[in-house]
């Protein structure tokens, strides 16, 4: 069995912004709109940017929810 890719990265063009979205246009597929927020500050139409996606660990994540869950479980109520 293979591990699963953690990491993927691509570069896009940023082929319009309008209001506060980006119109972000990769090598081999459509079009999309992406937040103009969770791109870099100053982004400008007719740049290209790396754009890199990370898987993050769910059994970490798991593990504090369920710490949590357990202390307002033993939490008294006021």
């Amino acid at each position: 069995m293979t591990e699963r890719q953690k990491t993927r990265s691509s570069l896009l063009f940023v082929d319009a912004i309008n209001g506060g979205t980006a119109r972000l246009l990769p090598k081999d597929g459509a079009a999309f709109e992406f937040p103009l927020r969770l791109l870099p500050e100053g982004i400008r139409e007719g740049e290209i940017i790396k754009l890199t996606a990370a898987a993050q660990d769910n059994k970490e994540r798991l593990g504090k929810t369920e710490s949590l869950l357990l202390s307002l479980e033993n939490k008294p109520e006021v």
